[in-house]
């Protein structure tokens, strides 16, 4: 069953735009998957860590895919260690950050995997380049689109 996806990109070590765009590349090549849309990039504030670290570049990718969304999770942890990803503690710098907010219409509770992405909501800097690319996509619990929590977090 083909599947649309949201994915947000997140950098703020190393050559940051790089790591965007490697990421990018590498994840359009995932088997049975293609690129549908990628936003722009944009620079944002880190959040939720009380240590000073650099800004982050970030952008938001739409993908549809065969595969389910445990392999598309492996696929993105093998891309993130490919591009340098320490995973050390929460909410530290990182070369590479991709998070699964979307995929379709589903709803998963895992403690390895929670989709809708729980905190994409709340995030301006996952919702805006997302809405740049797919307005339309509508959140699975909640029932707004993307437009209408990008307009609620201005």
């Amino acid at each position: 069953m083909k599947v649309t996806v949201a994915l947000s990109l997140g950098s703020n070590l190393g050559n940051r735009s790089k790591n965007i765009v490697c990421a990018i590349k590498m994840l359009s090549s995932i088997p049975m998957t293609k690129l549908l849309a990628c936003s722009r990039i944009y620079e944002t504030a880190p959040v939720g860590s009380r240590k000073k670290q650099p800004y982050f570049l970030n952008a938001c990718i739409l993908l549809r895919t065969h595969i389910p969304p445990y392999k598309l999770l492996k696929y993105s942890q093998a891309v993130e260690k490919r591009l340098g990803r320490k995973r050390k503690r929460r909410w530290c710098p990182r070369s590479i950050d991709v998070d699964i907010l979307l995929y379709g219409k589903a709803v998963l509770k895992r403690n390895v995997l929670e989709v809708p992405h729980p905190r994409m909501c709340l995030r301006r800097f996952v919702l805006h380049p997302l809405c740049e690319i797919a307005p339309f996509l509508r959140h699975p619990e909640i029932g707004l689109t993307v437009a209408e929590l990008a307009r609620m977090n201005l």
